[in-house]
């Protein structure tokens, strides 16, 4: 059989040499003998023998031929390359053998050889596995750390260091155990992150340390991961109230509460809430937790959460329902108040001293004696307190209510402004602009001379700007800039005109104003100061004074990096696009990209910049831009000159299939039957990269059809080569070789073909191809 290959090889070799150089006639070179390569081969010749064996008896046979001809390969020439080879398929086979004890003695060779390669790493795996899966922890772990350490593969990596980290939990070395599961946690890409970050957040709640343990279930609690999130989050609730953390502990439960996974805690973490907001006074948060639903809980708790929704519906004057609950606990009953004149002096003293229970009393007075003491001035009275503790506590809905049913005839004069001026400000802080700008407009025209006319002016003028009636509200603003009684006042005037100016595009206007509120005004907030300069720089913008505008957006920058840093770079980058400043245009592109990646900028920044840089080599620069501009999707949109950029880019980059996409729309584009080929053969060396060999040669091809003469002719010959040679065609690929080299080729070109010719013909490597290859050795040597 080795006669009959042997032959056959020299005919098939007789035959190139004779196609390639018919004159020639060269004798041929002794048989060498190479007893490693023999020994080598016999051994996988029988272990893949063995492997392919139907029957068992074959199979025994085989593969014990192939571990005692490695192991013959292994005595005579342990130094051998293959020798790692070699052993991990004497290995394998004493596996497929049943010997598992040779097996593993082999594989644990292999495992500790060095470099650690393919072989190793594989054999390392084995044997980790092995042990883990028989539960022998010990065992396995240090394989797993030796693969983590040394793989060069991400996924092995992040397996291994897992697997390392169960083994020591398993062995319960915890101290070993953070460490590992610390590497876990930041394992970049690892699909164990977060597991192994909740394995150590136990840890720590375990060992006491709940500060570490709590700021790692709150990441974990963001986990998409349903499970683990749901987890996270009972945990955080439970180490927030036990750090004394009340008001995260309280966030934490009402998550608990909207998490389906949590159900079985539902009750208990609504009784939690519960109970921290009846010891707070806050008893409509009481109700309203109580409304989220009726969760099961033992018996105990249960009464608890009766009792607790009772006293707050007491409290708040919910009396039916306060009733409904308490019969349910067998306890009280409500009790009815006193005579109309002992309650309202009663009211007075109340409202008087501060006390708290003044406005449920308030309440219960009027609906008590609303009707049987219609007309009488101490209801109005009690009306205005009411309101005015309403208004106090910011509860505008029902101070307004209030001041709307009084009768101002029956008031004190001294209290009617107020009570006007208070009734417009509830309209205002209810979102009724009409209804305020009225009672503004009424208080003005009643009260002129009130030390609060300013502040009525201010918030009609705001009013007015809100209802569109600019006109109105500018005259409203100028007036309060003249008369303004304090400097926050004027600020108002002048931060009110200066919208509606902006609005009008005044821009002379604006930057007078916006000066004066720099100048006037440095104590500002930064967000304030920040939303000056960049009206100014608009401004300035919008004037085509480029170099007033961008000191300001630069500032406004500064000022406000999260808020204004956006459009601020922007304006920047326009303007630099405008001034056809590169140096200036690069950094603020740079950054928008990297701050702001979803902005929408002009398609013709991105494509000079882009085009700009990919014309001076600097290609990973020019990507950037580049992949933002161009259209694959709609490729008319994107001009000629920078698909042509695109391309370049692309392929100096190895981005053979973007670089093939471009040039594919410029083929069609492109007349000059040369630049046609070039095109050609840069898109068959893009397809070969692709492993796409049919259509590589048929790019190729079709490029030699166009007829190129000299070096691009050569260039697509050895393409054509490449392109066989990758599919393992040697013969053909050293037809295309040698025609370049012998031919066609010069210079460096023709330097090219003969290396890759001396490759070949030494991987093909029979005497014949080994002596050829040498000639070409010489030839190569004599062109230097």
């Amino acid at each position: 059989m080795r006669r009959l290959i042997a032959l056959t090889l020299i005919l098939i070799h007789g035959i190139a040499c004779a196609q390639e150089s018919p004159s020639a006639e060269l004798p041929a070179p002794p048989l060498q003998a190479d007893p490693a390569n023999d020994l080598f081969t016999a051994g996988q010749l029988a272990y893949t023998e063995g492997l392919e064996a139907a029957k068992a008896d074959a199979r025994r046979m085989a593969l014990g031929s192939a571990v005692r001809t490695f192991e013959r390969f292994l005595r005579h020439f342990p130094d051998d390359p293959r020798s790692v080879e070699a052993r991990f398929i004497i290995a394998s086979s004493q596996q497929k053998l049943g010997n598992a004890e040779e097996a593993a003695r082999h594989f644990d060779a292999v495992a500790k050889s060095v470099p650690f390669g393919e072989f190793a790493e594989t054999a390392a795996l084995h044997l980790a596995e092995n042990y883990y899966q028989s539960r022998q922890y010990k065992e396995a772990e240090p394989y797993f750390a030796r693969i983590a350490r040394l793989t060069r593969t991400d996924s092995t990596r992040h397996l291994a260091l897992f697997k390392r980290a169960l083994c020591l939990q398993h062995l319960n070395r915890s101290d070993e155990l953070k460490e590992a599961l610390r590497k876990v946690v930041f394992d970049k890409g690892s699909p164990y992150s977060e597991r192994a970050r909740a394995a150590i957040s136990a840890l720590y709640a375990k060992e006491g340390e709940k500060d570490r343990a709590y700021a790692n279930y709150k990441i974990l609690a963001a986990s998409d991961d349903a499970q683990i999130a749901d987890e996270a989050i009972l945990q955080s609730a439970l180490l927030a109230r036990e750090l004394k953390r009340s008001e995260e502990a309280s966030q934490w439960f009402e998550r608990i509460m909207a998490r389906p996974g949590l159900k079985k805690w539902h009750g208990k973490a609504q009784l939690t809430l519960m109970t921290e907001a009846y010891q707070a006074g806050e008893h409509g948060r009481v109700i309203a937790l109580l409304g989220k639903g009726n969760f099961p809980l033992e018996k105990n708790e249960e009464a608890q959460r009766v009792a607790i929704a009772a006293e707050s519906h007491r409290a708040l004057g919910n009396v039916a329902a306060a009733n409904e609950l308490l019969a349910r606990l067998s306890k009280i009953a409500p009790d009815r108040g006193q005579a109309f004149d002992a309650a309202y002096a009663v009211l007075t003293r109340q409202y008087s001293s501060g006390d708290r229970s003044f406005v449920k009393s308030a309440r219960d007075f009027l609906a008590r004696y609303g009707n049987s003491h219609a007309g009488d001035a101490r209801l109005d009275n009690t009306r205005l307190m009411l309101a005015e503790k309403n208004f106090a506590v910011k509860n505008f809905t029902e101070a307004l209510k209030l001041y709307q049913v009084l009768d101002l005839n029956r008031m004190d004069a001294t209290n009617v402004a107020g009570i006007r001026y208070r009734l417009a400000y509830c309209h205002l802080k209810l979102g009724h602009p009409e209804q305020a700008r009225d009672s503004f407009s009424r208080f003005l025209s009643n009260h002129p001379d009130d030390q609060r006319a300013n502040r009525a002016l201010a918030h009609r003028a705001r009013l007015q700007q809100s209802l569109g009636a600019q006109e109105a509200a500018l005259t409203d603003y100028l007036t309060l800039r003249r008369t303004a009684s304090t400097p926050e006042l004027r600020l108002q005037a002048l931060t009110g005109l200066a919208e509606i100016y902006r609005e009008k595009k005044n821009y002379a206007e604006l930057i007078t104003l916006h000066r004066l509120l720099l100048k006037d005004y440095p104590d500002r907030a930064a967000r304030e100061r920040a939303a000056s300069h960049f009206v100014l720089a608009w401004a300035h913008y919008h004037q085509d004074d480029f170099s007033q505008a961008v000191p300001h957006f630069k500032k406004a920058r500064e000022l406000n990096p999260t808020g204004l840093s956006q459009d601020a770079t922007l304006h920047l980058v326009l303007i630099a696009f405008a001034n056809q400043d590169e140096t200036t245009l690069k950094p603020e592109l740079d950054r928008l990209l990297r701050e702001s990646p979803s902005t929408k900028l002009p398609r013709p920044v991105l494509a000079w910049l882009g085009a700009k840089e990919s014309a001076e080599g600097r290609h990973e620069e020019a990507w950037k831009y580049l992949a933002e501009v161009v259209t694959p999707n709609n490729p008319e949109e994107t001009r000629i000159v920078v698909w042509k950029a695109y391309a370049k880019s692309a392929e100096a980059l190895g981005k053979h299939a973007e670089s093939v996409t471009a040039i594919d729309y410029l083929l069609p584009r492109e007349e000059s039957p040369y630049l046609r080929a070039v095109l050609l053969h840069r898109k068959a060396k893009g397809e070969l990269a692709l492993r796409r060999f049919t259509q590589a040669a048929k790019t190729a091809e079709a490029g030699l059809e166009l007829k190129p003469q000299g070096e691009l002719n050569a260039l697509l010959r050895l393409t054509f080569g490449d392109i066989e040679r990758a599919q393992n065609k040697l013969d053909e690929a050293l037809a295309h070789y040698v025609t370049v080299a012998e031919l066609i080729g010069k210079g460096e070109t023709k330097r090219l073909a003969l290396n890759k010719a001396i490759g070949l013909y030494q991987e093909k490597g029979d005497a014949t191809s080994l002596a050829e290859a040498r000639r070409y050795e010489d030839l190569l040597k004599s062109l230097d």
